[in-house]
């Protein structure tokens, strides 16, 4: 995974890119929004796993009853993402 991000206000604005076969090593609480702008994501949650398509928004609220971890679901996949501090 690699990222560039910008900070302003109380938001952190960020490209990330997903490689093919990147998978988180730990479960995330933190709150995300954003856009998946190519490719298809796969979030893990506790219950099971969405999809999201390029095109397609995410809006993932905080907590540990939304605990989650992300990978590709394929090749290179860019996201925008919009983080509360």
């Amino acid at each position: 995974m690699r990222a560039k991000a910008i900070e302003h206000g109380d938001a952190r604005f960020r490209i990330v890119e997903f490689a093919a076969g990147f998978v988180e090593p730990e479960w995330c609480a933190r709150a995300h929004r954003g856009l998946v702008l190519d490719g298809a994501l796969v979030v893990d949650f506790d219950g099971g796993s969405l999809e999201i398509e390029a095109g397609a928004a995410l809006d993932i609220p905080a907590g540990e009853a939304h605990r989650h971890r992300a990978r590709p679901a394929g090749a290179l996949v860019p996201l925008f993402l919009v983080d509360p501090l």
